[in-house]
């Protein structure tokens, strides 16, 4: 504001936003639709855009949108890593019962083990709390469409209203294959903003056999 500049801060709660936001799109917190096309952005700067995991949305932007693309201009200073947080608790518990090492992907196989009995289920839930389907990339039709190719999951995708986007159950959660028959065996894998690493983590517990809920939390 000291150089002459009107500042503002917009909203927005996740890497994928940001590149829609300054690609000028309309609105770029709307995961099925953010209306993109339009040849001027009101909005400069993003900050901590996670770019490496959504290494695709970033280059069809810059193909579709070439006028207002993002740029990355430069490093914040640090670098950062992203994963899945399991409390010592449960590992320990897991541990000491059994043997089940919860650190290691492979032993979230329920074709090997039962790694639902160490946590909650979707009963455990407030639904006030989580998010419904429309509002998370369960809607993104493109993240949608490339997992179902990817496992050859059809079933764990909704076609019927002539886009594809994933199936929905109890208006908020998606179950993976290996528990979808018994959603009560499966435990839940939380998420916040419109689902970070969403389509990622479906992959995995429909490859590794993991029974899985996706569940997106009101942050």
């Amino acid at each position: 504001e000291k150089l002459g500049f009107l500042t503002a801060s917009g909203g927005g709660s996740a890497t994928v936003n940001g590149f829609f936001a300054i690609a000028g799109c309309e609105t770029p917190n709307d995961v099925a639709d953010p209306r993109c096309g339009r040849k001027r952005t009101y909005y400069h700067l993003h900050l901590e855009g996670w770019t490496a995991g959504y290494s695709s949305t970033w280059q069809q932007i810059q193909d579709d949108y070439p006028d207002t693309a993002p740029e990355i201009v430069g490093s914040m200073g640090y670098q950062g890593i992203s994963g899945q947080y399991i409390s010592h608790e449960v590992i320990e518990t897991a541990y000491a019962q059994e043997g089940l090492t919860l650190v290691f992907y492979r032993s979230h196989n329920a074709s090997w083990t039962n790694p639902s009995r160490y946590f909650d289920n979707i009963s455990a839930f407030n639904t006030e709390n989580i998010k419904f389907c429309n509002e998370t990339r369960l809607m993104n039709s493109k993240a949608m469409g490339q997992y179902a190719r990817v496992t050859g999951d059809w079933d764990g995708i909704d076609n019927s209203s002539g886009t594809v986007v994933g199936k929905c159950f109890q208006g908020h959660y998606w179950f993976a294959p290996v528990c979808r028959a018994n959603p009560m065996t499966c435990y839940p894998f939380i998420t916040a903003g419109p689902g970070y690493a969403y389509e990622h983590f479906m992959q995995r517990a429909a490859v590794f056999n993991m029974p899985v809920v996706m569940v997106v939390a009101k942050l």
